[in-house]
């Protein structure tokens, strides 16, 4: 399998962009990049929620126990 190396896209990936506003160049640059991973937050909000719900479920089982005793 052929993958080129970083240097052939580097060109690709960056782009510059220059502005000039009452007599002063502003240069910009745009990364292009993208992720596989999707929304990077996704995960984050996935492990918070299950984390609840298990927290939900084992003081629900505790409360349960302690009403038969």
């Amino acid at each position: 399998i052929y993958a080129p190396s970083m240097t052939d896209w580097w060109p690709y990936l960056i782009s510059t962009f220059t502005y000039t506003n009452n007599g002063t160049e502003i240069i910009t640059t745009h990364t292009n990049t993208t992720s596989a991973a999707g929304v990077p937050w996704l995960a984050f909000v996935i492990i918070i929620v299950s984390t609840l719900g298990l927290m939900q479920f084992l003081l629900r089982r505790q409360s349960r126990r302690e009403k038969i005793e």
